[in-house]
């Protein structure tokens, strides 16, 4: 039992690590090129680009390399790979260099974020979902630690920025080779991708695990809005600082009400859980649409942070109830490739819809996320309905 606890908790520390790391450069990447190395813009925007491309592309690739290097080995490898290649880029010379680091440092990322989750995949199933919000409470730690340590030794010795990133990296890495290594998965159950797709040729569109894929993209489309048009929809009204205060908020209310849900989460269905995030989702949209105070705008934030209480872990565990014969790690790393796909999707659309529908984005936002989480509701009331039925008839 100690091991299992111990195991959680290690998971944590990880992610709590590798998180600090990356929110201490990532923010201010773009900055850092210009400033140190002297790149313009446009050229600093292809860098931060191909970085988060390959962020999200990579998970593709990776999932038959932890199937051939084992979990724990390829989180090792993924995190100190990290480390070494942030302390490479302050010394390369060129731009194409830059470019070709970058990517490979998404990929390398890619890889610990889908080993991790494949480590927590074969912990025992009750454990699952407490782990998984482990994993977004350190996520938010990060987040919240990490530019301010940043921003600091930016303005104090901007040269060392990557090489504080790179230690954080270095110490995630230590931890994780405290981890064990699971056991891998019996060898029927260990289809890659593409042996995956040919088994399901005929019926891909109606394979749970992609319908899954799909409808929880959703949840992705809606929360990126909030990260791609909010600062513009609110730029007239509050500074950049407040602006700043209104996302520290969301970190703030995951890191202290994350660790409740898992406790309350077996009192409704998943459908409802959905649901709800979706109609906390609208709730927020709908504060924005008709009040743009600061008030109504920290209190959009705090409704927003509840729903991504509640369906962040979720859908991690319901990747290892659909999956099906895909491997674990193949099916995080598809998982985080449609995600992406779908964060880009909505980024997109979202800042179109505000250039040419500014004061009607959020009301639209609210009209879709409302139905979504009516429907959500009238099936898991259909579905009740139809249990008390088949119980009736036996």
């Amino acid at each position: 039992m100690f091991r299992k606890v111990n195991e959680g908790w290690m998971s944590f520390l990880v992610r709590f690590f590798n998180s600090l790391g990356f929110y201490i450069f990532t923010p201010l990447l773009a900055l850092w090129l210009t400033e140190t190395k002297s790149l313009d813009l446009s050229k600093a925007s292809i860098i931060v680009a191909s970085l988060t491309l390959f962020s999200k592309a990579g998970g593709a690739f990776v999932g038959g390399l932890i199937d051939r290097l084992g979990v724990r080995l390829s989180l090792i490898l993924g995190l100190w790979s990290s480390g070494g290649i942030l302390m490479l880029i302050p010394i390369v010379p060129y731009f194409p260099l830059f470019i070709a680091l970058s990517a490979l440092l998404g990929t390398t990322i890619s890889l610990y974020n889908v080993a991790l989750k494949t480590q927590i995949s074969f912990m025992n199933e009750h454990k699952r979902l407490r782990a998984f919000a482990l994993l977004n409470i350190a996520v938010n730690l990060g987040a919240s630690i990490g530019p301010l340590a940043g921003g600091w030794i930016l303005d104090l010795k901007s040269l060392w920025l990557m090489f504080l990133a790179a230690g954080s990296y270095f110490i995630a890495g230590g931890v994780a080779c405290l981890l064990p290594e699971p056991p891998m998965e019996k060898e029927e159950n260990r289809l890659n991708l593409f042996k995956y797709l040919y088994l399901e040729r005929y019926h891909l569109l109606k394979s749970p695990f992609f319908r899954f894929l799909f409808g929880s993209g959703l949840l992705w489309f809606f929360y990126i809005q909030m990260f791609s048009t909010l600062p513009v929809y609110v730029s007239g009204e509050i500074s950049g600082k407040t602006t700043g205060l209104v996302f520290t908020l969301n970190a703030v209310t995951v890191i202290a009400f994350q660790g409740i849900f898992p406790s309350v989460q077996p009192k409704l269905k998943k459908e409802q859980w959905y649901a709800l995030s979706f109609l906390l989702f609208g709730s927020s949209f709908f504060l924005l649409w008709i009040d743009r105070t600061v008030f109504s705008i920290f209190l959009s934030m705090f409704l927003f942070s509840l729903s991504e209480i509640i369906w962040t872990p979720l859908i991690d565990t319901e990747v290892l109830q659909k999956h099906g014969n895909l491997s674990s790690s193949w099916a995080f790393g598809i998982a985080g490739v449609v995600w992406g796909l779908w964060e880009s999707f909505g980024s997109y659309a979202g800042l179109s819809l505000l250039k040419f529908f500014p004061g009607r984005l959020y009301l639209l936002l609210t009209v879709m996320t409302v139905i979504i989480g009516l429907s959500l509701i009238l099936r898991s009331l259909s579905m009740r309905k139809g249990e008390k039925i088949f119980r009736g008839e036996r």
